[in-house]
């Protein structure tokens, strides 16, 4: 859709991109401990949105620029207003890159360490991200027990890529090439 601003909106949505999350901590960590939610799931969730939204965004952008715009012409001839066509034609024809961007939003907070490790202090609430660290005392690593976690670790995503890689193929190359 066109609307005014609409480029330097996504040059904000871009620029946010540059931003690593360790460059974001310190704010972070203030926000949560004002909030009191250390050692709650909120102080998870917040940040990796924040942090992952962007990508998803210029991923979903891409591909939602490669549909034709004719369809939502054909829409308005039928009857529908400019919010039913995007229901009823487009969203349905999103689903690869709903499935890619679920995916790599999935991978993003799986993999992610610095934000589980500082908010997640008890050992129940700690993310499976953070277990390597127990196999690491003083100046001697178990060096077998860390790729043992490391592998269990994996497991997941290997399944998850396993169960979903039609999608994940068709998801990489979605809104590659504008017609």
């Amino acid at each position: 859709m066109r609307f005014p601003l609409r480029n330097a909106l996504f040059l904000m949505i871009l620029l946010a991109l540059m931003i690593p999350g360790i460059a974001i901590a310190v704010p972070v960590v203030q926000i949560v401990r004002s909030f009191d939610w250390f050692n709650k799931y909120w102080a998870l969730v917040f940040p990796y949105t924040a942090i992952l939204a962007p990508f998803g965004l210029v991923l979903a952008k891409g591909f939602m620029d490669q549909l034709p715009k004719e369809m939502q012409e054909a829409g308005l001839v039928d009857g529908c207003s400019v919010f039913q066509s995007f229901l009823r034609i487009y969203l349905p024809l999103t689903q690869p890159i709903a499935m890619i961007v679920t995916i790599f939003t999935f991978l993003g907070s799986w993999n992610e360490f610095l934000f589980a490790m500082i908010f997640m202090r008890k050992e129940k609430m700690q993310m499976v991200t953070t277990i390597p660290i127990k196999f690491q005392v003083d100046f001697v690593t178990n060096m077998p027990g860390l790729f043992a976690a490391l592998v269990i670790i994996q497991l997941p995503l290997i399944v998850l890529y396993v169960l979903f890689q039609k999608h994940f193929k068709e998801g990489l190359t979605a809104g590659a090439v504008k017609s």
